[in-house]
């Protein structure tokens, strides 16, 4: 499926709301729910536009919860997640998939990567964010979703592509051998879904 995905997006629709910035904006992203439907757009078929060219579609960990910058609102006034948050994003992420499994497109999730591969302090001082999720609640997150996600969507495919992760310098970011080998998972895999 075509590109649509924004980086900074979550899935919901929020907009950037810089360090130290008392508003948030101009600069903003789409839910998760509008990027999809904007990536069917471009790969269904006339006359009816209601079939598709493309059969899967990969939906990558959201920010929703990672940091400060991710609620939606000035960063002064977020806090991190409570588990209600925590599962109100896995809920939003259910939505989507739904939706994409009733188009006809099988979505498929990765497995955030482990906490130990990230330094979310070091991504927190370079971006100068008001917070970031601590290592308990970011594994709660990670399993959270991986669990529902696996158990709500049985049409869905749950793929754990991050399993040798490094970073690019900045603690959060998968550098290009990191991201190279996540692509190859997946390829891996529906080549095998596809004989």
């Amino acid at each position: 499926m075509i590109n649509e995905a924004q980086a900074g997006a979550g899935t919901f629709a929020h907009p950037f709301c810089a360090p130290g910035a008392a508003t948030c904006g101009p600069a903003d992203w789409d839910s998760y729910q509008t990027q999809l439907e904007r990536a069917l757009s471009r790969v269904a078929l006339p006359p009816t536009f209601t079939s598709y060219t493309a059969k899967y579609v990969v939906v990558t960990t959201a920010n929703d919860c990672l940091h400060a910058d991710a609620a939606g609102i000035p960063q002064s006034e977020s806090q991190p997640c409570t588990l209600n948050d925590m599962n109100a994003s896995v809920d939003r992420l259910v939505a989507v998939d739904k939706f994409a499994l009733s188009k006809g497109v099988t979505p498929i999730f990765d497995v955030a990567p482990q906490y130990d591969h990230l330094d979310l302090p070091k991504f927190q001082s370079a971006f100068g964010l008001a917070w970031v999720i601590g290592e308990q609640d970011y594994t709660q997150l990670r399993t959270l979703g991986t669990t529902r996600l696996k158990a709500e969507l049985p049409g869905a495919i749950v793929l754990d592509i991050w399993k040798d992760y490094t970073h690019i310098g900045d603690g959060i970011h998968p550098d290009y051998e990191t991201a190279e080998k996540a692509a190859d998972v997946i390829a891996r895999h529906l080549r095998k879904l596809d004989r």
